[in-house]
């Protein structure tokens, strides 16, 4: 199994590429030395989800921190001063650290299971033009699966590159 690594020096003949691959509905990756305007829309790259995540994380939280302090004061009531067993106004510090706390692990988790990391090593940076990336070399990446019949796409040179 080898993907194909397509070399480009010039960023409009590489976005003109990645054009024809998102009109050919092509998937690719993208390997730049700095972000290009509307590359990130020709990849495919959707709404973010991390936000949503935390979210969620934020809410259970805060369910989870008020009615655990809720349910221990119900469980073991103590009077003090004849408060009642439900006073929520001394509830809302604890909740609200429990909420910020469970929507950090949620969105951190949720950043590393979207981007699938951690990944400590991708099998294109054992190619030696690879290291050429850094000043003028753009790279377009095409999965196997996308080869077959694939549109024009003028790359300075094409290499396969192992899984």
């Amino acid at each position: 199994m080898a993907d194909l690594l397509l070399e480009y020096d010039d960023p409009d003949r590489l976005m003109a590429a990645a054009r024809r691959l998102r009109e050919a509905e092509r998937r690719f990756e993208a390997i730049t030395p700095y972000p290009l305007e509307g590359l990130a829309e020709l990849t495919g790259f959707a709404e973010a989800h991390v936000p949503k995540l935390a979210l969620a994380g934020g809410v259970l939280g805060a369910v989870l921190g008020f009615g655990g302090q809720v349910a221990t004061n119900l469980l073991y009531p103590i009077d003090v001063g004849g408060r009642p067993p439900v006073a929520w106004q001394g509830f809302a510090l604890v909740t609200a650290l429990i909420a910020i706390f469970t929507a950090m692990l949620f969105a951190l988790g949720g950043m590393l299971a979207l981007n699938r990391l951690p990944k400590l090593r991708h099998p294109v940076f054992d190619d030696p033009r690879m290291s050429l990336a850094e000043p003028d070399r753009f790279f377009l990446l095409i999965p196997e699966g996308e080869r077959e019949g694939l549109p024009e796409l003028d790359p300075r040179r094409a290499a396969e590159v192992p899984r």
